[in-house]
């Protein structure tokens, strides 16, 4: 058996082209007058979005109606209370005004709804995704669901970091995409958003003069971005990598096209930000014969934490075994991995071997490959990546637990890290490939 890292990819990769279109508007009140106690994470979507000018004009109801041609999209970015003034800094943070005319169900409880952006000039590619949490939707009978308002949570860190970078003249906030998990399937659905929200002026009482009433106005600028289709390989060596017998490397990467004619018009790519979730797939087994293959699978997802005398086999990878000095043993079997193992082993004859075994043990086995019936076929057999993909995908349904991006059961990966990955890897990017050094005896 052998271990592979796997690396879980959603790459986007981003050309900036052009600036089509620079739209100006008004935010909310952020304290409403006939309620000033009423604060802003508890105003209804509706209500907001009413206060609200959008693509230079007055919203209304009449434009935003129930569409199933139209994608999910957002209708504002709110920058909230921003000042300069330390002691005012509290408050400040982001709400995410989403429009939602296919009426899709959204999962409001899970985490997993996010914003991708920058809090920088429009030269600057730095992305970094925040959670988002669910405030409220627009319940009306006729618009049940049509809207949804979102809070961007920012850590104290973020929160000071962000602070720190804006200018009170002009706040610039390069939208990428934002993510939205669907209720009933817990996939992660993510949607382009391709625009600048530039944000001047005060909210009354957060600038200078704290009598003025509020002067914070915004312009939207919206981007051609380029959307890739974005394909993955691999490429690992035949032979293990020196750290044990059994264990190789895999150098995971993505490639795309882009079409000439945008190359020709718009020169060069800048920049690709790339955002993964790193994990490791649990230990699979591969075994030659149909009899064995059948046998065992269908203990997929069962623990055999316990020998269990109705699995008819015990299985050692890597195996190596140190037979004892004299009859009474102790031999000892040395293996990677051992599945379904016991600590007394009868020879058959009336005598008894006390074994002693090193390695890890596998309690649960949740893949198993069928390689034939030949002669060894195991040994040499490679699987295909669309099966252990098949595998993945039926996996939520097939044995339940957490999932891992709204696809995958979480028991199918003996590690899986906490957070993304996030890269901007520019033209000029050069990294080393070493993952092991082995230093000669």
């Amino acid at each position: 058996m052998k271990l592979t890292k796997n690396k879980i990819l959603s790459l986007i990769a981003i050309l900036f082209l052009s600036i089509l279109i620079i739209m100006t508007g008004v935010c909310p009140t952020f304290v409403r007058a006939d309620d000033p106690a009423v604060k802003f994470d508890e105003s209804n979507v509706l209500d907001d979005l009413e206060d609200m000018t959008l693509d230079g004009k007055k919203f209304s109801l009449e434009e935003y109606n129930f569409d199933t041609k139209k994608d999910t999209q957002i209708l504002s970015f709110v920058e909230y209370c921003y000042s300069f003034y330390e002691e005012k800094q509290d408050d400040f943070g982001f709400y995410v005004y989403i429009y939602n005319p296919k009426g899709l169900k959204f999962n409001t409880e899970l985490v997993g709804n996010s914003i991708q952006f920058s809090i920088t000039s429009s030269t600057n590619l730095n992305y970094t995704s925040y959670p988002m949490r669910f405030l409220n939707m627009s319940e009306d009978a006729d618009y049940y669901g049509l809207f949804y308002k979102f809070k961007v949570i920012l850590t104290e860190e973020q929160k000071s970091l962000i602070l720190s970078s804006l200018n009170s003249t002009s706040r610039i906030y390069k939208v990428g995409e934002f993510e939205l998990v669907l209720q009933n399937t817990s996939e992660v659905k993510a949607y382009p958003v391709e625009s600048i929200f530039s944000y001047s002026g005060f909210a009354k009482g957060c600038g200078p003069n704290e009598q003025a009433e509020s002067t914070l106005k915004y312009a939207t600028e919206s981007l051609e971005t380029l959307h890739l289709d974005v394909h993955s390989t691999y490429f690992r060596p035949d032979y293990p990598n020196g750290k044990n017998d059994y264990t190789q490397d895999s150098l995971h990467s993505v490639y795309f096209a882009v079409p000439n004619q945008l190359i020709e018009q718009y020169g060069a790519m800048v920049a690709v930000h790339a955002k993964w979730l790193s994990a490791v797939l649990a230990p699979g087994l591969v075994v030659g014969g149909e009899e064995v293959f059948a046998h065992l699978s269908q203990y997929l997802g069962l623990d055999s934490l316990e020998y269990r005398e109705d699995i008819d086999y015990m299985l050692l990878g890597a195996y190596d075994l140190l037979p004892g000095t004299n009859s009474t043993g102790p031999d000892e079997n040395y293996y990677g991995y051992a599945y379904n193992i016991f600590d007394n082993y009868s020879s058959g004859q009336g005598g008894y071997f006390v074994h002693k075994f090193f390695g890890d043990k596998i309690n649960t086995l949740y893949h198993i490959y069928n390689s034939g019936d030949s002669v060894d076929s195991a040994d040499s057999f490679i699987v295909r990546s669309e099966e252990i993909r098949d595998r993945l995908e039926s996996s939520l349904s097939d044995f339940g637990g957490n999932s891992v991006l709204g696809k995958y059961s979480e028991y199918m990966f003996s590690q899986i890290d906490s957070n993304f990955t996030e890269k901007n890897i520019t033209v000029d990017w050069k990294f080393p490939l070493t993952s092991y050094k082995l230093n000669p005896t």
